[in-house]
């Protein structure tokens, strides 16, 4: 642990601890910020892949299935990963990744209606 060893470098020099702290509170702000816009990002990337899929899903009357889902994806301004389309009841479930993150998103596809799982 970093701040451990920090508080055992400079256990004489209270400042240097206490400096040493803030910037370590500072990088974990920032990085907990850092998350939160990439979870933004994969969100609106999951609902534009939501919508597409709502209208591929209205023009032909059923989700679409993997060969369908690879050629939507391929024209998508955003890169995503398809990993795997599974039935569940009469749910589709949709499992991507957004190529530029690294983030998993699923959608659910039943009943002409798409939605963003989590």
């Amino acid at each position: 642990n970093l701040y451990r060893q920090i508080l055992a470098e400079n256990s004489g020099n209270l400042m240097r601890t206490q400096e040493a702290q803030a910037a370590l509170d500072n990088l974990s702000v920032s990085r907990n910020a850092i998350k939160n816009v990439l979870r933004a990002q994969t969100l609106m990337t999951a609902n534009s892949v939501r919508i597409m899929m709502e209208q591929e899903t209205m023009m032909m009357g059923e989700c679409p299935d993997r060969k369908k889902m690879a050629r939507l994806a391929s024209h998508m301004h955003s890169k995503i990963t398809v990993k795997s389309i599974r039935k569940k009841g009469r749910k589709l479930l949709y499992s991507f990744t957004e190529d530029k993150s690294g983030n998993p998103f699923m959608l659910s596809c039943a009943d002409q209606r798409v939605t963003i799982v989590n």
